[in-house]
Formats: C-alpha cells, structure tokens, sequence
C-alpha cells in the first residue's frame, strides 16, 4: 500500500470517530433534553433540539457535512441545545414522536420554550431542491430564533410597552441583523419613546433604525413616511 493511500485509509476509517466527536459537547437523551429545556424556559434563550438516528445514512451525513463547520459548531456550542436519538429508549421515543411529531430524521428543531409552544423545524439536506450550504442553514436557524423574539416584542407593542418590546426586538436583532420587521419595529418604539420623553438620542435611534429598515427593503412605505416624519421634527 502506497504512503497516499494508507494515508486515506486512515482519514476514512476515523470518519465515524469523528462524527461522534461533534456531539460530545451537546447534552444527550431525554436527561439532556429535560435539563436544557428548563434552562432555556428560565433564561428566555432559544432551545436547539437535533432528532437523528444513529443508522440513518443522512444523520450520519448531516454530523459528517455540517456539525463539523467551523462557524456552525462555533454558534452550537454557545447555545442550549440537546441530541436525541428515539432508539435509544422509550423516553426519548416518546419526546420525538408525541412531543415534536418527528418523522425523518435528521430534524433540527428551533423552539423558544419560555414563549410558547411553537417550533420551527429544520432540515438542510432538501429533497426537491439544492441542499444548504452550512452557511445558508446557519442563517436559517438564526432567522428562526429572530422570530421568536420578533412575536414576543408584537406582544408588548401591542400594548404600547415600547421598553420591554425593545429589549425583544434588540435580541431579534442580535441574531439576525437583517430583520426588516425588528429594524422597522424598533423604530417605530424609539419614535414613541423619543416623542414622550423629548429625548433627541431616542430621535436618532429611531432614524437609524428606520434607515436600515429602508435600505433592506426600500419598498415600504412606512419606514418612508416614518423618516420624512423624523426629519421634519429636527
């Protein structure tokens, strides 16, 4: 056997090691799901669940392709997440079939337990369409959890609590940038605040707020009117 291909013959056989490295860090079973899921109800954070099967080829394919992305592994392990593998007992059987209604596997799920019930769930590797780039899923899941904060700031700004509607929407904001509606929304709580209090900073926030809201979808007509609105008041 050549040096090259001993070399190969090592790197293959170390695959499955590999895999398995990948979920060290992540809590495990339906211990690991219990203890996360209290800690992301108490803390208000986002819960990361990853249903998979240990002999299912796209699980392995999934732990092999994408938990090893440098940023991806990065924003999982600072998160409060679990792995759970239905074969592995009946409690665990039970969490992903009655409690998620899981189907396929892998599945990666996005919950904000603390809000409510309501889950996104996640799969990377299409069946119709391209697969995602670790990139691309990233950015999912970060777009995921926005919305979550994104529904429990509309709860406050329903109520004109314009303080605690921004601190949702700053976590929103923390996760994806991007969000039109929590750029416009915080905007929109700025302006009020700015209005109350006659506080100029509270004015300026609210103008930059609306400008990255404009400027990520220059279509809407509020973010417009909001600014003319603005302008007019300096």
């Amino acid at each position: 056997m050549t040096p090259a291909r001993f070399f190969l013959y090592l790197m293959l056989a170390a695959l499955p090691a590999m895999a398995e490295n990948v979920l060290d860090s992540w809590p495990h079973g339906a211990l690991g799901y219990q203890e996360s899921l209290q800690r992301a109800t108490e803390t208000e954070q986002p819960l990361i669940l990853f249903f998979h099967s240990k002999d299912c080829p796209f699980s392995k394919r999934f732990i092999a392709e994408y938990l090893p992305d440098k940023a991806l592994r990065a924003f999982f392990d600072s998160a409060i997440k679990a792995e759970i593998d239905p074969f592995t007992g009946d409690v665990e059987k039970s969490v992903v079939e009655q409690d998620y209604a899981i189907k396929s596997f892998p599945t990666i799920v996005i919950t904000a337990p603390a809000f409510g019930a309501k889950v996104h769930k996640l799969n990377p590797l299409r069946k119709n369409a391209p697969d995602w780039t670790p990139a691309q899923f990233l950015q999912k899941v970060k777009s995921a959890i926005a919305e979550f904060y994104d529904e429990k700031a509309y709860s406050f700004d329903k109520t004109q609590d314009n303080e605690k509607a921004l601190k949702y929407l700053g976590r929103a904001l923390e996760y994806d940038p991007n969000n039109v509606y929590a750029n416009k929304a915080s905007g929109a709580c700025y302006l009020a605040l700015a209005k109350t209090k006659k506080d100029r900073e509270l004015l300026e926030k609210a103008e930059a707020a609306f400008t990255k809201a404009q400027q990520l979808d220059p279509s809407d007509k509020t973010a417009a009117g909001a600014l003319a609105a603005i302008r007019g008041m300096k």
